[in-house]
């Protein structure tokens, strides 16, 4: 089973709240939002406010679009009510059509939760305030919100993973 199945299976995903500030995708402006990196879970922002076109588009190699994904609830904890909401960053044309970037928030889950996801997925040191996850896939805890980001990029894993954790730099930074 892959990293992102399991993930998805037991509820699991960056979760990236810390406010409410809005980014357009299209333009990438946003309010101004607040930096308490152990606040507890709160809701969680529009995952498609957390990445703007020009770095979906910059990190699939060509022009990218978005849609706003499933919205599901993720029960894993007792009594803790999460949901994930999904935003879908596809190419729109290029010679590598079928690149994809899925990044989904998590409203509800808190520390806890992130410390039960993600299986046994290695440790990303330096990323947020905790994270794990492959080339291709992780999860971020940060600012009380958790995300997740997987999806298929170009270019061979080493690159892939770069990418990734840019992306998830990105999206935590507008948190």
């Amino acid at each position: 089973m892959s990293f992102s199945r399991h993930v998805g299976m037991v509820g699991c995903a960056v979760l990236c709240a810390c406010g409410n500030s809005a980014v357009d995708p299209s333009t990438g402006s946003n309010a101004e939002s607040s930096d308490k990196s152990q606040s507890p879970a709160k809701a969680a922002p529009d995952p498609c406010s957390l990445l703007t076109i020009a770095e979906a588009s910059a990190a699939l190699g060509g022009p990218a679009k978005f849609s706003r994904g499933e919205t599901t609830d993720r029960p894993m904890i007792p009594g803790l009510k999460v949901t994930e909401r999904v935003c879908d960053f596809v190419e729109v044309k290029g010679s590598q059509l079928g690149l994809n970037i899925k990044l989904a928030v998590y409203d509800g889950a808190d520390r806890n939760y992130f410390d039960q996801s993600g299986g046994h997925a290695p440790v990303i040191p330096g990323l947020g305030d905790a994270a794990k996850g492959t080339a291709s896939e992780l999860i971020v805890f940060s600012k009380g919100t958790m995300v997740q980001l997987y999806g298929s990029l170009p270019n061979d894993a080493p690159t892939e993973a770069i990418r990734f954790q840019t992306l998830a730099r990105q999206a935590i930074a507008k948190l």
